[in-house]
């Protein structure tokens, strides 16, 4: 839990915000939950993730430094969709909880930052540390909460499934569908 206190309560995420948030709420300009103390703006609680059998579990501090829809063509195949959803943070921000040895790395070779990792029991990707820098790489998809920020923009969009439909022009059910 990260507390913020004199002029540093009154930034978040790098963004100018009120001083005072009451007893708490939703910041206006990032939407991190925040509530305040007499000492201060506390940022959100650790948010956690594990994959689809368990065995991988892990938690991310907030904030997060960045969140997008990539749609290179990377991307397209590791996940088996039109995009990935992905989350970015420090190294210093993020914490294996179990199951580290459970995850497999593979580097494609001759990328300079592309890399997947994935579990070894139930094949769901899971976190990984990019390469040549000090941040990390999260699966969106496999966070257990809302992640403190919405995805911020599509990237590689170029590059994007021939056969992609944007959701907002799709029917949408509670299930399966019809």
């Amino acid at each position: 839990m990260r507390t913020l206190t004199g002029a540093a309560a009154t930034r978040l995420r790098g963004r100018r915000v009120p001083a005072v948030f009451g007893s708490g709420g939703v910041c206006l300009y990032c939407f991190s939950l925040v509530y305040t103390t007499g000492k201060g703006v506390r940022m959100s609680q650790p948010i956690t993730g594990s994959c689809l059998c368990g065995e991988i579990r892990f938690e991310i501090a907030p904030p997060s430094g960045g969140f997008r829809y990539c749609h290179c063509s990377r991307c397209q195949k590791v996940t088996g969709a039109a995009h990935a959803a992905n989350l970015f943070l420090p190294v210093s921000q993020f914490k294996w909880l179990s199951g580290e040895s459970l995850a497999k790395r593979y580097n494609l070779p001759g990328a300079k930052r592309f890399a997947v990792s994935f579990c070894t029991q139930c094949g769901t990707r899971v976190p990984h540390k990019i390469a040549a820098t000090e941040n990390m790489l999260i699966p969106a998809g496999v966070l257990d909460a809302k992640p403190d920020i919405a995805p911020e923009y599509n990237i590689f969009w170029g590059s994007k499934a021939p056969w992609l439909v944007e959701t907002a022009q799709m029917a949408k059910f509670e299930e399966y569908g019809k």
